[in-house]
């Protein structure tokens, strides 16, 4: 078992450390605006891009966005198509190619 002091001493660190992260981030960061995103069609999400090698297949829910929260994250471009679950796009034949279970998010 470890001393007590240990656990404090990574705590401690721990609270210093994220805090001024997420204040770099913060500051970096404009709202609604992104040097990496690119939207597209979902008819246009099989096809080849010269912006990005990835394309986000995502829907406004709360699994939906981790994706591209990812690749801003990781400074990747990326481009980003919404699927319409309205119209079943979930479930047409080139989305289960990708994602069989027919949910959001998936990459093509």
């Amino acid at each position: 078992m470890l001393p007590i002091q240990t656990y404090f001493a990574f705590l401690i660190s721990f609270l210093v450390v994220i805090p001024s992260y997420t204040l770099q981030m913060s500051l970096t960061r404009v709202a609604g605006k992104s040097a990496f995103a690119r939207q597209i069609p979902f008819a246009d999400a099989w096809k080849p891009s010269s912006h990005s090698r990835f394309c986000c297949l995502v829907y406004a829910t709360q699994n939906g966005w981790k994706l591209p929260i990812l690749f801003e994250e990781l400074g990747e471009k990326y481009d980003w198509a919404l699927v319409d679950f309205a119209k079943g796009e979930q479930k047409s034949e080139a989305f289960l190619k990708i994602n069989p279970n027919g949910r959001t998010p998936a990459t093509a």
